[in-house]
């Protein structure tokens, strides 16, 4: 039995500094602005955009990521809190980061060895050292860099939170076994968490499999008699596969929609692909961590060498984690337990081939690697200052790597630096740097990714990102060839067709531009469109208002569309009310647009300049200070009003 001073130490003060911990290393990320999957789940996902407590039941309708409803549904809970301000989606993210940490560590507090070894006695060591050896176990999780991806991205909250209830019914499974919980308490935590955690992400899925393997591992003559339970619950998870796969198998050779991949060549890939992970879970350092990898494919088993090479270690690590299980059970159960939670992920799934946020949850046992084994947990009182010293150099680069997180075009660039070349990641770094301005430094950019993309969004992104750059450069025939190869290929792709109307009016071509908007206005969702450049028509005539009444009704139309839509006409309202001299009323409608979504960067320059040219300097400079802090350039053409 431990003292009660123990009792405080265990259950309150190492908490609060694993909490501590997490809140410090991850205190930069809180203004992070929504990048990459952010945008399609979050800002432009109608979906978790309530105007109020009723409108959260269209979490349920959602298009995108229609089944993930709960992670939807946290998402839509940030939004009625505060909008797009990015300020309340991470403090939820790392409060989960948190929870996590802490279920980790009375995880490994329970974890039997200490006082209860499976074949002999062992000297159970001080109760101190057995709260450190939890702790450094969590706090050696909770610091590494490479989790800021499942914490630091917004929408890996899906991630985090299915951890979450992961770990929950890991710590009810564990109390169950060590006799602190019944065993109808137990099952009702374990079968309430594997339901919110399928709301959450898939990746639940192997959780009755973990639970054996925990069985297996630690508990291996209780185990025997929990056998048709546990065959019952894997049962039960392989229903729930099948469904969530609506009963189809894909077809394993044939190319995955949209990829360069089959799923059977996602398998092998695979195989070197969970040695990449551990390579950099174990070596984290920020030069290592990418949002994306420009990982190619395995084509065959010797299509590269390494393919093969990573399955037979596979097989090697498997093997002799089954060896050591007698006197290593922590062993065994870090080594298989990565492989069973990456399962799900490493499969035939139709997902990009690598993402670091998906080590996550694999690796909440890999720590015990570094540690003393239980039976000689006093060894820790001289491991500890070496493990301290680990878990600070990883704090120190989870900072680093939060601080990279926080400008775009930067963090892109580095992205790209250290290897991950792809279409996608070019896209992104030139999507960053015309929201901030720097649109002569995007255009090469672009045309880099034209080059190697394969993927008709890839292809659609970039070619409407070049026209989008050089219509605001004034090089107008070159605009209008990107936008019509666009049109051609991939029809009303966002506003394609408003800059194929502008560019006719700029050549003074009325009812050329007239007749575009009358084709926009004869379907639903691209009206608004065809009010945009009539009110331009009407405005170039000096019809102001005219040109306002098509904008307010486009403005009454758009009420539920995605932000873009709804930024685009806002925009142009506040356009029309500088042309029409209501200066007043355009800096209300651009303090609207930010108020909306505080990333659009085009805006705060122009409400930048209005400050300065009226004279406000000190609001003025507080503006300036947050755009050169996103690394927007003041000293580029203000021009780039519309949006994109």
């Amino acid at each position: 039995m431990m003292e009660a001073g123990e009792g405080i130490r265990a259950r309150i003060i190492a908490p609060l500094l694993l909490l501590g911990f997490v809140v410090l290393i991850y205190y930069p990320s809180l203004n992070v602005d929504f990048i990459f999957d952010d945008m399609p789940n979050i800002v432009l996902n109608p979906a978790v955009h309530p105007a109020g407590i009723n409108d959260l039941e269209r979490v349920l309708t959602s298009g995108v990521s229609a089944d993930r409803p709960l992670a939807l549904f946290s998402f839509a809970l940030n939004y009625l809190a505060d909008g797009l301000n990015v300020f309340g989606y991470h403090l939820v993210n790392i409060t989960i980061h948190a929870v996590n940490t802490i279920l980790l560590y009375f995880i490994l507090f329970m974890l039997p060895g200490f006082n209860r070894p499976l074949k002999k006695a062992v000297s159970p060591g001080d109760p101190g050292d057995r709260i450190s050896w939890s702790f450094y176990g969590a706090a050696l999780w909770a610091t590494n860099p490479a989790q800021t991806q499942a914490v630091t991205y917004i929408v890996q909250r899906m991630t985090s939170m299915a951890a979450m209830f992961y770990l929950f019914a890991i710590l009810a499974h564990i109390l169950y076994r060590r006799e602190r919980i019944s065993g109808r308490a137990a099952s009702f935590a374990i079968v309430f968490a594997f339901i919110l955690g399928l709301g959450a992400k898939e990746i639940i899925l192997s959780l009755p499999a973990a639970l054996i393997l925990i069985d297996f591992c630690l508990f291996p003559r209780k185990a025997k008699k929990h056998i048709l339970p546990h065959a019952a619950a894997l049962g039960v998870a392989a229903v729930i596969g099948l469904i969530i796969l609506k009963g189809h198998l894909p077809d394993m050779f044939a190319p995955c929609p949209g990829r360069n991949f089959s799923p059977w060549e996602r398998v092998m890939s695979q195989w070197r692909i969970l040695w990449h992970y551990l390579g950099i879970f174990f070596l984290p350092l920020p030069s290592r961590l990418h949002l994306t990898y420009g990982i190619e494919p395995s084509r065959g088993l010797f299509a590269p060498w390494s393919t093969i090479t990573g399955l037979l270690a596979i097989i090697a690590a498997v093997a002799t984690a089954l060896m050591v299980r007698g006197k290593r059970p922590l062993i065994t159960l870090a080594v298989l337990f990565y492989f069973l939670a990456q399962a799900i992920e490493a499969s035939f799934v139709n997902l990009e081939l690598a993402f670091i946020h998906r080590l996550y949850l694999p690796t909440i046992f890999s720590p015990l690697l570094l540690l003393p084994r239980p039976e000689n947990v006093k060894r820790i009182k001289k491991t500890g200052p070496i493990l301290l010293i680990v878990i600070a150099l990883f704090s120190y680069w989870t900072v680093q790597r939060n601080l990279e997180w926080n400008a775009s075009p930067s963090f892109w660039a580095a992205n790209i630096k250290r290897g991950a070349d792809t279409a996608r990641a070019k896209n992104n770094l030139a999507a960053s740097l015309i929201d901030n301005g720097r649109l002569r430094e995007a255009l090469p950019v672009i045309e880099a990714g034209l080059k190697i993309a394969v993927r008709d969004e890839d292809l659609a992104m970039l070619t409407y990102n070049r026209g989008y750059a050089l219509f605001y450069l004034r090089r107008y025939p070159e605009s209008e060839e990107a936008f019509r190869r666009v049109a051609k290929k991939f029809g009303t792709y966002r506003h394609t067709f408003v800059y194929l109307a502008l560019l006719q009016l700029k050549k003074g071509r009325r009812e050329a531009a007239l007749k575009i908007a009358s084709l926009l206005e004869n379907n639903t969702h691209t009206a608004y469109q065809g009010r945009i450049i009539r009110s331009r028509v009407a405005s170039d005539e000096k019809e102001f208002a005219a040109a306002e009444k098509h904008l307010l009704t486009a403005k009454k139309e758009t009420t539920g569309a995605p932000i873009y839509v709804r930024q685009r006409v806002s925009l142009e309202l506040a356009r029309l009310y500088l042309k029409w001299g209501k200066n007043d009323r355009a800096y209300e409608t651009f303090l609207g647009i930010t108020r909306e979504f505080p990333q659009n960067y085009s805006v705060w320059r122009l409400i930048y300049l209005m400050l300065k040219n009226g004279g406000d300097r000190r609001n003025a400079a507080r503006v300036k200070g947050f755009l050169l802090s996103k690394g927007v350039k003041l000293n580029q053409s203000t021009r780039q009003t519309e949006g994109k």
